[in-house]
């Protein structure tokens, strides 16, 4: 089941769109592409730009699903980047800043795939510079 919440962005130019792992539990793909771009067409139509944020990269070593939620990670973040690229939609990777940093434990939470709250700063940081090209 896929929870999809109103949203309401005509006062924007643009809505970040940033995938929470909620939807991680159903494994599908299909509904994961769907949603997004009813996402996007619902902010398209209040007269915004879509931005889609890639996602943080996962800590193996902390996750309590290890590989098999780093496979999923990498598909939903593959899947994002598709939607974007099909669809003419800014994206704006999160992912490589953050692994350039070599320094997961600190942008990671303890479970090593939610941003901590310097992975929250650094994320808002990459944002601010990218919309700024756009």
């Amino acid at each position: 089941m896929i929870n999809i919440q109103k949203i309401s962005v005509e006062d924007f130019d643009y809505a970040l769109i940033e995938y929470k792992g909620d939807f991680c539990v159903s494994n599908d793909l299909k509904a994961f592409r769907r949603h997004y771009i009813m996402t996007m067409s619902e902010v398209l139509d209040q007269g915004a730009t879509p931005v889609i944020l890639s996602l943080p990269p996962v800590d193996i070593t902390r996750s309590i699903d290890g590989a098999s939620s780093y496979l999923w990670h990498e598909a939903i973040n593959m899947e994002l980047y598709r939607i974007a690229v099909e669809n003419g939609f800014q994206f704006i990777d999160i992912t490589t800043p953050i692994l350039r940093t070599a320094d997961l434990k600190t942008y990671l939470g303890a479970d090593g795939m939610q941003l901590s709250d310097a992975g929250n700063r650094l994320v808002d940081s990459i944002v601010r510079n990218e919309l700024q090209t756009i």
